[in-house]
């Protein structure tokens, strides 16, 4: 940036050089002036000193008298002179002010001009610094993105060249043989399904999967969609780990969130909906445990994140509706809680769910919603809730086994049951839906109970 020419010390017509010349013309001519007023009175006083001689006699005393005398009539004739004089010294102290006038207009102008070059000085660093910066950026951008892309052609056409491709797809594509560990699995018991066999297959193929990582499965293409399942595979392999026993495996929670994220990263749109549910649900899990409240209140943050990001593409997503109503009733928000479990057990009536869904999710709701009607003192509405929960349950293998244990475990006194299973009026009800030989009759009663 050009230096504007009215502050340029170095051009002769800015306005500081003009002020500076004139400044020194002034303080010439003033000198000058004081010079010639002031001479006058010193040429009179040399004279009347050059006059003067010794007087030693009488007659000299008489001389020097009478020359005295004269002295003061020659006095009385210079009163003009002195009233000149008087006028040049007061003509003097006017010029004197002037000169001092000027050196302050001067001085200001001077520092004004400094004050606006210093400033100049300033933005033409400051602009000479951002685009230094901005090109420093873009340069490194440049080779960043240079650099990636190398490397992203030699970590495709690597595995090509060593045939290793199409090992990598058949060790991606054998993992997703393990049907145990789909989404809709993901629970405490998945783990438990696994021979130790098993276990120990997946765990070889995951060292396997990590020590190719090199090739980043990702940014190849024909290999993205199998390397986002081998997440999706591996996340669900810990999550069911952590799940089993969160004690003792409390570590597979932090490796199943990893892998997860990868999947969410690689995936691709369908893959983002199971991983983020199963995500919503481990962080639900690990706050259950979580003893220190900031952390329980950021896990459960970043589970409702994820509920809501899959309920935003299917509000009618049977267990992300049952983990946020959970959610729900652990804040407070009874209300919205029983609304969502409505929402699916309604969606399943319209035969809006597939059958498998049906089947896993049906009786967890109505249980879930028994619950919290009881919470909330409908009591009435509980009781047929759990009924239709017990006949939801499957009656083969452990199926109802595990349901009367789960209502064992609520109806303690400090479970959400505790206040139903009080009642006298449903003693009897709740002795025989622990009776797992018990069926109920078909037919409900005008209230909404089956007959019993």
């Amino acid at each position: 940036m050009r230096k504007r020419w009215y502050i340029d010390f170095q051009r002769w017509y800015s306005i500081p050089f003009i002020l500076l010349m004139l400044y020194l013309g002034l303080d010439i001519w003033t000198m000058r002036v004081g010079f010639t007023l002031w001479s006058p009175a010193t040429a009179q006083t040399k004279d009347a000193g050059k006059n003067a001689a010794p007087n030693t006699t009488d007659q000299a005393v008489l001389q020097d008298l009478s020359q005295r005398l004269e002295g003061v009539g020659k006095r009385l004739d210079s009163m003009p002179q002195a009233a000149a004089l008087e006028n040049r010294a007061a003509d003097l102290q006017k010029l004197l002010a002037a000169l001092v006038t000027v050196g302050t207009i001067f001085g200001l102008a001077l520092g004004f001009a400094t004050y606006v070059n210093l400033k100049d000085t300033q933005q033409n660093a400051e602009k000479l610094i951002t685009v230094t910066q901005q090109n420093a950026k873009e340069l490194i951008e440049n080779v960043r993105q240079h650099a990636e892309s190398e490397l992203a052609e030699i970590r495709a056409d690597f595995p090509a060249i060593a045939r290793l491709n199409r090992k990598i797809a058949a060790m991606l594509e054998e993992l997703r043989s393990y049907g145990t560990l789909r989404l809709e699995e993901l629970g405490p018991d998945t783990y438990a399904g696994f021979s130790p066999d098993d276990k120990e297959e997946i765990l070889l193929r995951e060292m396997t999967f990590n020590a190719l990582d090199f090739f980043d499965y990702g940014k190849v293409e024909a290999l993205q969609g199998s390397a986002a399942e081998a997440f999706v595979t591996f996340g669900h392999f810990y999550g069911a780990r952590y799940m089993s026993d969160q004690v003792r495996h409390s570590a597979a929670f932090h490796r199943a969130v990893i892998y997860l994220d990868r999947a969410l990263e690689n995936g691709k749109a369908e893959t983002a909906v199971r991983v983020r549910s199963a995500l919503g649900i481990l962080y639900i899990w690990q706050s259950n445990r979580e003893l220190v409240p900031s952390q329980k209140k950021k896990l459960l943050e970043r589970a409702k994140q994820h509920l809501n990001a899959v309920l935003a593409g299917n509000e009618l997503d049977p267990r992300c509706l049952i983990a946020a109503a959970w959610i729900d009733r652990r804040e407070d928000r009874m209300d919205e809680a029983i609304g969502r479990l409505s929402k699916l057990i309604q969606a399943a009536a319209d035969e809006k769910l597939t059958r498998h869904q049906v089947e896993r999710f049906l009786g967890q709701a109505q249980f879930n919603r028994a619950c919290y009607y009881a919470l909330s003192g409908n009591l009435d509405q509980a009781m047929q809730d759990l009924w239709d929960s017990r006949s939801a349950a499957p009656a083969a293998g452990d199926g109802r086994e595990k349901w009367i244990k789960k209502l064992k475990d609520e109806c303690e006194p400090q479970g959400d049951l505790a206040a139903i299973s009080a009642e006298a009026r449903y003693q009897g009800d709740f002795k025989k839906m622990q009776d797992a030989n018990y069926t109920p009759p078909p037919t409900p009663a005008p209230g909404g109970a089956p007959v019993i």
